[in-house]
Parts: structure tokens; C-alpha cells; sequence
């Protein structure tokens, strides 16, 4: 009976190991970009053969308001059809409608948020927003793209990190 328990034992660490190490980002730093936003506190890592767009923001004037969102638009594959766009907004983020399935999240920095995912005819589409409802992030991608690179997606989604600068 001793022997079972030590065995259950090991076998239940050996899958926290595995467990753990499956959720943090199998690139290393070298291979990848990263994308610091000082307006809306977050910062992002992503495949650094990735092409990506740094949304302009502005801030308010007496002729015109201020930007209410910003952040990063990151193309899969540098292709400008699959996208990840990782923003912050002045205000809530509303939630996505019917048709989503909906999950808890964390990032690897122990951020938590709610996952909305649903597969359309040619696409997928995620949504993640923040605990804080101020930041979050938007996948549309081809079927195709999401089932080639959905880790690498993912890894981009739990690199997110919320900062206090």
C-alpha cells in the first residue's frame, strides 16, 4: 500500500511538473518580440518572425477627444488576414455575444481573465479580457492558421502582462 501512495505521489508531481511547464512559453527570449504599451500599462510577447502594427493613440484636445483605445495588432504569420490585436481601452470592455464559449484564464504571470472562443465556417475567434475589464485581447484567424500555430497563439495570450509604471 506504502508503495502505491509513493508512486501516486510521484506520478501526481511529476504531472504538476508537466502541467507547469507546458504553460509557460516554449520560445526563449531570443526568439521572440516584445511590445511594451506605457498608455495602457501591459506588455506583450510574441514570435518574433511575426509582423506587427503599434495602433497610434492621441491624447485629448480641445478639437477632438482622446484616443479611447490602443495597443498592438500582431499578424500570425505575418499574414495580415490572421490577426491578434492585445489593447487597453478608457472604459469596460464589453463582452463578446451569443454563440461564445466561455472560460477562466490565466496569464503566466498569475492574471486572470475570461476566454471567449468560437469557431466560425473559415475562422476562429477569441476574445480574452482582463480581470480589470480595461485590457484585453481580440484572435481572428483562419482555421487553418489557429490549428498550425495554436500554441504559439496561446503563448501570446498568457505572455500578457499588466504593469505599473
Amino acid at each position: 500500500m506504502k508503495c502505491l501512495n509513493s508512486i501516486s505521489g510521484i506520478t501526481i508531481i511529476g504531472l504538476i511538473i508537466f502541467l507547469v511547464s507546458g504553460c509557460s512559453n516554449n520560445l526563449n527570449s531570443s526568439e521572440l518580440s516584445s511590445y511594451k504599451d506605457k498608455t495602457f500599462n501591459f506588455i506583450v510577447h510574441y514570435p518574433a518572425g511575426w509582423n506587427s502594427v503599434i495602433e497610434e493613440t492621441w491624447e485629448g484636445t480641445e478639437e477632438r477627444e482622446s484616443s479611447p483605445d490602443g495597443g498592438i495588432v500582431i499578424y500570425v504569420e505575418s499574414n495580415k488576414d490572421d490577426i491578434i490585436r492585445v489593447f487597453g481601452q478608457h472604459g469596460q470592455i464589453s463582452l463578446p455575444t451569443e454563440g461564445f464559449v466561455q472560460e477562466d484564464f490565466y496569464t503566466s504571470s498569475g492574471e486572470k481573465g475570461l476566454l471567449f472562443s468560437n469557431e466560425l465556417m473559415d475562422e476562429k475567434e477569441i476574445y480574452f479580457i482582463m480581470d480589470s475589464g480595461f485590457n484585453g485581447a481580440h484572435i481572428r484567424v483562419s482555421n487553418d492558421s489557429f490549428k498550425r500555430n495554436e500554441e504559439k497563439i496561446m503563448n501570446v495570450l498568457r505572455s500578457i502582462e499588466l504593469i505599473n509604471d
